[in-house]
């Protein structure tokens, strides 16, 4: 259905803030328009599908805009599913366990089969946690789990010392032939190796350098952080070090073996 002039004009504003507008901060963008025609609009909105209600770090409600291709896909979500679908996108890259959906939507024995429904259509999808042993969260299809939620590539289950050694070595390989780099450029070339089948997030690939600093094959340069502290994809700070060759180590030669 068409937009009104004042729909439009929210909807513009909240697409150039994608992380949400409290709704202090929007009236502050809507000057001139009174509190009953901003809730209407609002509502409408919110009707459409085409923005969301989410709660900021600091507790407070925020509008945040949706676009018309994914406020198309939710239309086609019955009212509960919706209620479901929007508790679990507000839960982020940490999930939710099916008994936490439970007590916010009050919808008791429905929630498993809404779930099922949400995941058969797409939206939704289950992520084993390390938090307890074969006990899944659900979270939105597009969203990677935190380290938190899934332990990375240093998590029991998929644990594989082998890679590990190999991704050592060739940060150190790395890190010797451009004598001296920082972690993000030494991240950058990893994963463009493409060894791991797991997505290997800037805290295991942190760890492995670390790893190597306490084996003597690399060292810190005097603590120098070439760019502060870097936030990771899923939130956690890291220092951003500059790494060398220890002194002393000499690079792993392999020679064939040659039959007698």
């Amino acid at each position: 259905s068409a937009y009104t002039e004042l729909e439009t004009h929210i909807l513009n504003i909240l697409n150039d803030n994608p992380n949400g507008l409290s709704d202090d901060s929007l009236s502050k963008k809507l000057k001139n328009v009174d509190i009953t025609s901003k809730t209407e609009a609002l509502n409408k909105l919110l009707e459409k599908t085409r923005i969301m209600v989410v709660s900021q770090d600091n507790g407070e409600l925020a509008y945040k805009y949706i676009d018309e291709e994914e406020a198309q896909r939710r239309r086609e979500l019955s009212p509960e599913e919706y209620v479901v679908y929007q508790f679990i996108e507000e839960s982020g890259n940490k999930g939710m366990w099916i008994n936490d959906i439970k007590k916010v939507t009050k919808l008791a024995a429905k929630t498993g089969e809404i779930v099922k429904k949400l995941e058969k259509k797409g939206f939704i999808k289950s992520v084993k946690t390390i938090k307890a042993k074969n006990k899944k969260v659900w979270m939105v299809m597009n969203v990677e789990p935190s380290q938190e939620v899934t332990g990375g590539m240093l998590a029991d289950d998929v644990f594989d010392r082998d890679l590990m050694d190999l991704l050592g070595q060739k940060c150190v390989e790395f890190i010797r032939a451009q004598g001296r780099c920082d972690r993000k450029q030494v991240s950058i070339f990893i994963r463009s190796l493409s060894l791991s089948q797991i997505d290997l997030s800037d805290e295991d690939l942190f760890r492995i350098l670390e790893t190597q600093v306490f084996d003597g094959r690399i060292e810190i340069v005097d603590d120098v952080v070439k760019e502060g502290y870097l936030q990771s994809s899923s939130g956690t700070v890291l220092p951003n070090n500059i790494y060398k060759v220890s002194n002393w180590y000499t690079p792993r030669l392999i020679f064939n073996e040659i039959p007698c």
